[in-house]
């Protein structure tokens, strides 16, 4: 019987991953619409669609197999060699197939029990898998996907397997929730970008705390990115309307500086060295690509080219926060500046600037923080 099953699971394993190897060798003239191809993608059954960045989802029907207490689990170890002791029972169901934009990175997921895929489609980032089986569509990001299905993934993938019941609750409870949160920050980003003005405090954002400090929270737009602003300012004298609408304007004078100097910011953060420590952060990150070029591989599977060079670290450079400290005639801004992708691990980049009464300013490096 053992021999069996080994002869059976290598003979499942080459098929299937015959499949697999072909989707990712043929990926490019897959999305490039290619007649034969597509021929070929529906001829093994597969569904799939592309995102806008080249991210690929895509579903297949196969023989999915048991552990004796009815779970799904993934017939090998994660170093690729068939799993002792398996169970001979299978059930045959849908596995959905995630593959980054351009690599080999790709996880495998079975949907639950009777799930049928109808068709896979992709507008606006989002992926949407229709049934045709009575159950509910699945909706989601490639991200958010990956994230609300997680816990099956790495369940799917150890001796203990995957029940129905999570299957169930990561597809229709994690992902419906986190795509609906996905879908409200972006509701917030399109309302928030079509403001006219999005870079200045306004009188009312004030009000006094314990300390009688007058605080600040909104959120900006800088260098064509969102940043929260934080500020304090320790003015306790005056009519309280009268000292609002003074520190806004005063706030909103600074804040407008470092919108407008941000090619004096980033000189500052390249004077520190910042893109080699950028190099030195990647390193474990690092491999050679399919053309014999150093790459780093990304957590989501892309790949961007090594090392970091200026242009790209300028390019991935943003600020995420800002903290403000105003006291008498002289204003602190603690700014932290954020890299997409993430080459810091996700630390930031410490900037202080001073701001002096005759509006003079110091710009200082202090490293990573977070």
């Amino acid at each position: 019987m053992e021999k069996y099953m080994k002869k059976h699971t290598e003979k499942y394993m080459d098929r299937h991953m015959e499949i697999m190897k072909q989707l990712l060798e043929k990926r490019e003239e897959l999305q490039n619409g290619n007649p034969d191809i597509c021929k070929w993608a529906k001829e093994q059954g597969l569904s799939y669609a592309f995102s806008e960045e080249g991210y690929l989802l895509a579903a297949c029907r196969k023989e999915v197999c048991l552990t004796q207490d009815g779970n799904a689990v993934w017939p090998f170890l994660r170093d690729g060699t068939p799993r002792e002791n398996l169970s001979e029972k299978k059930q045959e169901r849908m596995v959905l197939i995630f593959t980054g934009p351009k690599t080999a990175f790709q996880t495998e997921v079975p949907l639950p029990c009777g799930f049928s895929v109808k068709e896979i489609i992709c507008q606006d980032h989002v992926f949407t898998i229709r049934s045709d089986s009575g159950q509910g569509d699945l909706a989601g990001t490639f991200p958010v996907m990956r994230e609300a299905l997680t816990l099956a993934e790495s369940l799917y993938c150890s001796e203990k397997g995957v029940s129905e019941e999570t299957l169930l609750k990561c597809c229709y409870e994690y992902l419906t929730e986190d795509h609906q949160n996905y879908l409200k920050k972006a509701e917030q980003e399109k309302l928030f970008l079509s403001g006219r003005n999005n870079r200045t405090a306004k009188a009312d954002n004030f009000y006094r705390n314990e300390n009688g400090d007058y605080v600040c929270n909104f959120t900006a737009e800088l260098w064509g990115d969102r940043a929260e602003i934080y500020a304090v300012c320790s003015e306790k004298s005056g009519q309280t309307n009268k000292m609002r609408s003074k520190l806004s304007k005063y706030l909103n004078s600074h804040i407008q500086w470092i919108h407008e100097q941000k090619k004096q910011i980033q000189k500052a953060v390249l004077d520190e060295d910042m893109v080699s420590l950028a190099c030195e952060w990647m390193e474990e990150y690092e491999r050679t690509g399919e053309n014999g070029k150093s790459c780093y591989e990304l957590e989501d599977g892309s790949l961007l080219p090594a090392p970091v060079t200026e242009e790209l670290f300028l390019s991935s450079l943003h600020i995420g926060g800002i903290h403000a400290y105003c006291e008498e005639n002289k204003i602190t801004f603690e700014l932290f500046l954020d890299t997409e992708p993430d080459f810091f691990a996700c630390h930031s980049i410490e900037v202080f600037i001073t701001a002096a009464p005759e509006r003079t300013y110091r710009i200082k490096v202090n490293g990573l923080a977070g």
